[in-house]
């Protein structure tokens, strides 16, 4: 290379690909700018191609070009590029904070159009040069240039940004989907909108993620075995250069952990709901259906997120809420109104209420109340619990009826167990790939001579094994467990014996409502269990249809009172 040959270095950009599309191609650009070095003799050194914004304050590729200039050997005296805009977006400001930098290293900008011309000297004639003496004659129309650069790049993105934000305050979606989702277009309000619908491939996962947890029965570290069990792997994604031209690896596919699994959890977008920046951080309804319900997602967050809906059909989202946390005052009389929040007001459908009157005597007497949105509703909790009892202490079952009972409610176990099919069956496949990816190892292992590589083989085989054995237990534990249903039928044995004993003997609330579902097929109202009309739960409708001529083995309950004739008919044992 002669010592009196220039040397240049190539700047090429492109950050849509649209721009690729009307001729302004990093192949294209870098065509355009060889020729100029080669029709003035320039040496080109080295060639930058960057996919980023113009726009972008952090600019790494531009870095990289500083860095190379200063530490290359000999002076680097020319950026070439094709026009200001692709050199910068920010503006005339960030153009001459660029420009100035690179004079500062003794590197000359040269513009594909020529626009930009030499600097001068105003002195020179006279040989002096001060700072405020060399200037660029182009220096005006540069200026000009790179304001209109951001200008145009301002009213693109305001035209841009300002659709996107008002399609996700509608409850559009814009970006990747997210995982457990898949993006797909409609046709809504006259144009194509994106929307995010469940993606066959991975929904199941964070189903089970939502499920497992909204139930309580499970650790966060059970649930991170059960799905990683079922082969779940997190996204893979892309990693590039920092030019963003060339992928330089992956990052992704991992298995689930606990932090990860709670940071899911957290995500409203899987009830339905877009909380984000351009919706001003407030709860958006997706124009999409969430992967579970409101109910589900709150439940599985405990408090930590909680959506509300609000009584115009808005929503709301509260942080750190814990409606289950009664004070203890409220607490205080739970065992008087031990039916609060179970039975309904007649005429709202709402729960009543508990509370104590003052009667004229200045005596408390406790009611069950109601008067939301009517006249006051009040009934003294005697006679409520009265009405309920007499239901309750009706059911007298036979021996014959309780076989028959336990007999149903094992086929319902063993329906809700078949319900699980499909996670059953995701957690053999996932055996059997790994079981695969093991065999294919060890085949690998046994061909290859070099320590090196046999280390690694024998670490990942190791790993694969572990997580067969995960996979293993967790589709034994999710198989029929009979234990568990001896343990369940022991506790039904005792309901079928002496159901109105266990629900009066039960304080806490969410018992007491979990033992009425077992008698009713939803909350019954005062009235309904005043005339004996309540809808009962399919168990009990299953043992009042048991009935025959021969042998009347329950009371039609709640219809008619107890007599010693019915007492006849009936076996208590």
């Amino acid at each position: 290379m002669s010592n009196t040959q220039k040397l240049a270095i190539i700047y090429c950009r492109v950050s849509t690909t649209k721009q690729a599309q009307q001729n302004e191609s990093m192949e294209t650009q870098e065509k355009l700018c060889r020729s100029i070095a080669e029709s003035k003799g320039i040496k080109v050194v080295k060639v930058w191609h960057d996919s980023s914004s113009g726009r972008k304050e952090d600019r790494p590729v531009l870095e990289e070009i500083f860095e190379f200039v200063k530490k290359f050997d000999q002076p680097i005296q020319y950026l070439i590029f094709r026009d200001i805009d692709r050199l910068t977006r920010g503006g005339s400001n960030k153009y001459n904070i660029i420009k100035n930098h690179f004079t500062k290293l003794g590197v000359e900008l040269v513009d594909s159009y020529g626009l930009i011309q030499k600097r001068v000297n105003t002195l020179s004639h006279l040989g002096f040069e001060y700072d405020w003496s060399v200037y660029t004659p182009s220096e005006l129309a540069e200026t000009m240039r790179a304001g209109a650069g951001g200008e145009e790049v301002r009213n693109i993105l305001t035209r841009m940004i300002g659709t996107e934000v008002e399609l996700v305050q509608k409850g559009y979606h814009i970006g990747d989907s997210n995982d457990g989702y898949i993006n797909q277009k409609v046709f809504m309000e006259g144009g194509k909108k994106n929307i995010m619908i469940p993606d066959p491939k991975r929904k199941d996962f964070y189903l089970t993620m939502f499920n497992m947890r909204a139930s309580g029965e499970f650790t966060d570290e059970e649930i991170v075995d059960k799905v990683n069990a079922m082969g779940f792997r997190s996204r893979i994604v892309k990693r590039w250069n920092l030019s963003h031209t060339e992928q330089v690896g992956e990052k992704g596919g991992v298995p689930l952990d606990v932090k990860q699994l709670q940071r899911i959890i957290q995500r409203p977008i899987y009830c339905g709901v877009i909380v984000r920046r351009w919706s001003n951080y407030k709860p958006v309804k997706a124009k999409f259906e969430g992967l579970v319900s409101y109910n589900v997602f709150n439940q599985a967050n405990r408090g930590k997120v909680f959506v509300t809906v609000k009584e115009d059909g808005g929503l709301g989202i509260l942080y750190n809420y814990y409606p289950e946390k009664i004070r203890d005052h409220k607490n205080k009389y739970a065992s008087v109104f031990s039916y609060k929040k179970i039975v309904m007001c007649p005429l709202c459908k709402k729960p009543f209420t508990g509370s104590y009157s003052i009667g004229k005597s200045g005596g408390k007497f406790p009611y069950y109340h109601c008067n939301r949105g009517h006249k006051y509703l009040g009934v003294p909790v005697a006679k409520l619990e009265s009405k309920v009892q007499d239901i309750l202490s009706g059911m007298v079952f036979t021996k014959e009826l309780k076989v028959r009972a336990l007999a149903y409610l094992r086929s319902e176990w063993i329906n809700k167990q078949k319900d699980n099919s499909q996670s059953f069956s995701k957690v053999e496949t996932n055996i059997k790939v790994l079981e695969g990816e093991r065999d294919q190892a060890i085949a690998t292992c046994i061909r290859v001579s070099n320590p090196s590589i046999i280390k690694v083989i024998e670490e990942r085989v190791e790993e694969i094994e572990n997580q067969i054995k995960k996979a293993t237990a967790e589709l034994e534990a999710t198989k029929l467990n009979v234990r568990s249903f001896e343990e369940f039928s022991e506790f039904a044995k005792k309901f079928f014996e002496h159901p109105a004993e266990l629900v009066n003997s039960t304080v806490n609330i969410k018992k007491k409502q979990a033992l009425f579902s077992l008698v009713f097929s939803k909350p019954p109202t005062y009235d309904e269990i005043s005339f004996g009309t309540p809808e009962f739960s399919p168990i009990v409708e299953v043992l009042r249809k048991s009935q025959t001529s021969d042998s009347q083995v329950v009371i039609r309950l709640g219809f008619e009172p107890r007599t010693s004739s019915l007492k006849g008919n009936c076996s208590t044992s």
